[in-house]
């Protein structure tokens, strides 16, 4: 396990400079101040489900095809089930995750808009508020 913590670790140290380079903390903090509000979390009570969106697992492997892996269609299905929110995984090399999952699992239809979080191996500041859109 500790290996595996290790490895997340220095892959987002990684990528930590590449996200600097793309956008400066200041650009990164403008646009979080003016994104729209994320929905409010709402809990039912009773046995309330975060629902988790990743194409490949390290445990496991590849969950879904890694071309046609719909974050959207995966996240509307989910909110629509019931889930009271989405735990989206961006990281690439263990999940195939990509910074751009977020946003687009945070499109759903009216009346099913739930929290989108983004689990991450923060390392820095920066990697907290990236990405920024809306979720």
């Amino acid at each position: 396990m500790a290996d595996f913590l290790a490895t997340m670790a220095a892959g987002s140290l990684r990528r930590l400079e590449a996200a600097r380079a793309a956008r400066s903390m200041d650009r990164l903090m403008r646009l979080v101040e003016d994104a729209s509000p994320a929905p409010r979390l709402s809990l039912a009570g009773g046995f309330d489900v975060i629902a988790e969106i990743k194409a490949t697992s390290p445990a496991e492997g590849a969950l879904a095809d890694a071309t046609d892996f719909d974050p959207t269609a995966r996240a509307t299905a989910y909110a629509t089930g019931g889930a009271a929110a989405l735990s989206v995984l961006t990281e690439p090399d263990r999940f195939s995750g990509t910074p751009a999952h977020l946003p687009a699992a945070a499109r759903l239809p009216p009346g099913h808009a739930v929290p989108a979080i983004r689990p991450y191996f923060l390392v820095d500041q920066h990697t907290v508020v990236q990405p920024s859109p809306p979720g």
